[in-house]
């Protein structure tokens, strides 16, 4: 829903620079034509506190912990430099952006985003259409600023929550807006800290995009926009003690030199197989009687995709290779022995490709295949099978589409897809609409529709079991890939979407490739999935 209206926002600054994500909430706020920036308050109160998320405690960080901080900043510097935000934003531009914005405490504002830890006035709550926005960190713990991202890393802890809750009182803490997690990072409490910042500026503009499409009133948008309220904790919210950070730095040095040794000798290898067994989906707690293919040290192979042809079954899988660092589309056959012939390239680009889906439509053969790194997600046509391809329709522009998956229901084609943004690829599900395979696809109102590690990104077709559809969902909590979640989808229009889980799938422990699981499709009584395991190489 596009307005002549802005939506009018305040925020909340400190005297100094504020950090790089809040510059690109700002930025983000400056570039879109539907947003006004329109008042700034500022305290002096928290001018020391100039990185990332903030809590309520102060005082200097334990001196250990300071020289820690500081190596771990100079350690991974490098690495975090290919994460980049949706708009990117330098001081330039932020200081001209900011130089004219009113100060006044009575200007107009729709919603306010408070960043600092200054008590903000009442009025602020009661004028503000949409409430003050805040963001925490998980376990229901404000968002931590000088050791953000660090308990986490210390206690082991699978994923790092960030959440983005909104309140029209200042007598409550708020409800949660919306919130995911990411997976957290097993070495650097800095860099984990800069994903958790991304993330915010990523959920922040989820928030912004349905509030524009909607425009609700201020009681529809606290009644109907809210997940679930937020109770405040003191776990994960105190500063470190040296004793804790010595013991923190002999757990990272062990944990790093095993890290070492083992990326050494060992890599991750994808590859599929296939089971005669018809009842694997459901109610199957793990693959049976696989026959896998085993692929040459050099490559994996993954995401297979069965399409049947003159009697004879042919599998469209990725094909990576390890040397090339990229890959690509290749088709396998399975002979009457439920043996694979070696994989045959079929489409290749400048980018990387994947996740082959097909499906067929008035006696026509397509395929969306991933390709994320063009911003795209594109429809492909089989005019010759099964080797030659060609672009029909680019169904999504300006979208890093992962792993889509199309299905027609209700007279309208679905197209479901995951945001491969800056920071987590596996945490959030988007879905597309058009009357034609080759129309117009709209974005549904509540995209994303789900922000779950657990059970966002597609893991194969969407089939229907009895009279139940069926989307199968890759469970990302300790790994990419990790497991299969089967979601049994209630409730599908252009307006709303409802799924519960029915249904999970775990990688067989006792097979070869039994350390993940995260593509399944069937065909003809035959299930295909694929598995990872470790092997050495020279």
């Amino acid at each position: 829903m596009e307005t002549n209206e802005k939506i009018r926002i305040g925020i909340s600054l400190n005297s100094g620079a504020p950090p790089f994500w809040i510059r690109q909430i700002i930025g983000f706020i400056a570039h879109n034509k539907q947003l006004k920036l329109n008042l700034i308050l500022s305290s002096n109160v928290d001018k020391n506190i100039n990185h990332f998320f903030l809590n309520n405690e102060s005082g200097p960080k334990p001196f250990l912990y300071k020289y820690y901080d500081r190596f771990d900043r100079g350690r991974v510097k490098a690495s975090i430099e290919p994460y980049k935000c949706e708009v990117q934003f330098d001081d330039n531009s932020y200081h001209e952006v900011i130089s004219g914005i009113s100060r006044n405490p009575e200007s107009e504002i729709d919603l306010f985003i408070h960043f600092m830890n200054f008590r903000l006035p009442p009025y602020i709550y009661n004028r503000s259409k949409y409430g003050v926005w805040q963001f925490f960190r998980g376990n229901s713990v404000k968002q931590a600023s000088p050791i953000l991202g660090f308990w986490e890393v210390y206690h082991n802890k699978p994923t790092s929550d960030v959440i983005l809750t909104a309140s029209d009182s200042i007598s409550r803490p708020g409800n949660s807006l919306i919130e995911t997690s990411i997976r957290t990072d097993e070495t650097s409490p800095y860099r984990n800290a800069f994903k958790m910042s991304l993330m915010g500026v990523t959920l922040f503009t989820y928030a912004i995009e349905r509030i524009d499409r909607h425009r609700p009133s201020r009681n529809t948008f606290f009644s109907n926009s809210m997940e679930r309220p937020i109770t405040l904790s003191e776990k994960f919210h105190m500063q470190p003690t040296n004793f804790q950070v010595l013991r923190f730095l002999f757990c990272q040095s062990l944990k790093l030199i095993k890290k070492k040794i083992t990326n050494n000798r060992h890599r991750d290898q994808w590859s599929i197989g296939v089971s005669e067994d018809t009842q694997i989906l459901l109610g199957c707690q793990k693959p049976i009687n696989v026959n896998w293919y085993i692929p040459k040290c050099s490559e994996f192979i993954a995401d297979p995709f069965p399409v049947k042809r003159d009697e004879k079954i042919s599998i469209f899988v990725e094909e990576y290779d390890y040397v090339i660092g990229r890959g690509h589309i290749s088709v396998m056959e399975l002979d009457k022995n439920g043996k694979f012939n070696d994989p045959i390239p079929v489409l290749k680009s400048e980018y990387h490709l994947s996740f082959p889906f097909i499906f067929e439509e008035k006696d026509k053969l397509y395929m969306i295949p991933e390709q994320g790194q063009s911003n795209r997600i594109v429809l492909y046509e089989c005019i010759n099978f099964p080797d030659k391809w060609v672009e029909t329709k680019t169904l999504v522009n300006n979208f890093a589409g992962l792993d889509s998956v199309i299905f027609f229901h209700s007279n309208r084609w679905w197209l479901f897809t995951t945001k491969g943004d800056a920071v987590s690829q596996d945490n959030n599900l988007h879905i597309f609409f058009s009357e034609h395979l080759s129309g117009v696809y709209k974005p549904h109102p509540r995209n994303p529709v789900k922000n779950d590690i657990t059970s966002s990104r597609m893991a194969g077709s969407i089939f229907t079991h009895k009279t139940k559809i069926i989307r199968p969902a890759q469970n990302c909590f300790l790994r990419y890939g990790e497991s299969i979640k089967f979601n049994e989808i209630l409730l599908l229009s252009e307006t709303d979407y409802k799924e519960r889980e029915i249904d999970i799938m775990c990688p067989d422990e006792k097979s070869v490739f039994s350390k993940a699981l995260h593509t399944i499709n069937q065909i003809d009584g035959l299930t295909v999935v694929d598995g990872l395991r470790e092997i050495k190489y020279v």
